[in-house]
């Protein structure tokens, strides 16, 4: 007579509680509005179902946050023989940092030295060319440049306002490539982070101090007031004071960025103010 109780029994448990062959029912009870989910491992949780804890299974496609399913984030590429997570079909991984994405070349283009270029609607330059990573396998490597002056007509580079601008140099004047400060004509050539940059200035440029403009009283104020974008969306206005200050060595009155303040409307460049 035994066997049939204990047969009752877990037919009783199964009608109360639910049986499921992907959750495990355990003994220990909870109260619903109390009972905080947490995770058991990446792949499980702990749930409050009629009054009783259970272990709850993610799908295949999502990993246990904070006793919360959430979808898993792709993983990067770890070795150069595996396509994992993250990686088109037609890409394979090399262990470049993290481990980058490579789209393929062939020998052929690797002999041939080929490369291509292109530029974006954001002003980013991308120079592609084909180099050999391992016996048998080339990929395109990527190099990326945001061009200052845009690109030019045909896609293929950044526009260069002076034959010097992005030549390899230093700003320490005892160094052997040092690059000093100065002026060719309308263009501000300095050296910054290694490279040559060049600044059209007009009518307004100094070898020390650069780009400027030009102000006639000292401490007077001027007002500028600029849309702010996030894409094609207006997020609001960029209200920036200037100050006319005077240079102690070389006597030049020029206005000098003081502040800034963020309009959500709108602002008046007449005031300074938001409005």
């Amino acid at each position: 007579m035994r066997r049939p109780l204990a047969f009752l029994f877990i037919v009783c448990v199964c009608a109360s509680h639910g049986c499921d062959s992907s959750d495990s029912v355990q003994k220990d009870a909870c109260d619903p509005d109390t009972f905080k989910p947490a995770c058991l491992g990446d792949n499980a949780y702990t749930a409050c179902e009629d009054l009783v804890i259970v272990t709850k299974e993610c799908k295949a496609s999502e990993t246990c946050a904070d006793g919360v399913c959430e979808a898993s984030q792709p993983m990067l590429c770890s070795d150069d023989e595996a396509r994992e997570a993250g990686c088109a079909e037609s890409e394979f991984c090399v262990k470049i940092g993290e481990g980058t994405c490579i789209a393929p070349c062939t020998k052929e283009e690797f002999d041939a030295q080929a490369s291509r270029s292109e530029c974006d609607d954001y002003n980013e330059h991308t120079a592609y060319r084909c180099i050999q990573f391992a016996e048998n396998l080339y990929g395109w490597e990527e190099t990326t440049q945001s061009c200052p002056h845009g690109c030019d007509s045909q896609g293929n580079a950044c526009v260069t306002l002076h034959a010097d601008e992005g030549k390899a140099c230093s700003d320490v004047s005892t160094a052997e490539n040092y690059y000093a400060r100065r002026c060719d004509g309308r263009f501000h050539l300095s050296c910054r982070n290694g490279f040559v940059v060049a600044e059209d200035c007009g009518s307004h440029c100094h070898d020390v101090i650069g780009c400027y403009m030009p102000c006639d009283v000292k401490d007077a104020e001027a007002y500028a007031c600029t849309m702010v974008m996030n894409w094609d969306e207006v997020e609001g206005y960029d209200m920036q004071v200037y100050t006319c200050v005077e240079d102690p060595e070389f006597k030049i009155l020029y206005y000098e960025p003081e502040r800034n303040e963020f309009c959500d409307m709108t602002c008046n460049e007449e005031s300074g103010h938001c409005v």
